[in-house]
């Protein structure tokens, strides 16, 4: 069973974001893991796996979402996030809201 839940993360250095295991990013000090070899950096995040300082950086990001509970959604909401500066599950119901509200006669 997997219980790993996920954030949506924006990368300052690059100006990226990216659905990551919650427990990349760390909120102490504003820094989320990042693979030195970007190569299977998608093997390791469907994969849970576990930063070290050896194989990870740790770059300067802010989590934009998190607690997402599968990685699909994480990387919907990333994808979304591109656009936005500020991102919440309450975006996604203000959307539906308000697209169902246009279609209104």
């Amino acid at each position: 069973m997997n219980v790993t839940k996920y954030s949506v993360v924006h990368f300052y250095d690059d100006n990226t974001v990216e659905a990551v295991p919650k427990f990349w990013f760390r909120k102490n000090n504003g820094t989320c893991a990042w693979p030195k070899n970007t190569k299977n950096f998608h093997k390791l995040v469907e994969k849970h796996c576990i930063p070290n300082e050896m194989e990870y950086n740790f770059l300067e990001a802010r989590e934009m979402c998190s607690g997402i509970e599968s990685l699909i959604k994480a990387r919907e909401k990333a994808k979304k996030a591109m656009f936005v500066s500020d991102f919440s599950d309450d975006d996604d119901k203000a959307n539906r809201k308000f697209m169902s509200n246009l279609f209104r006669f």
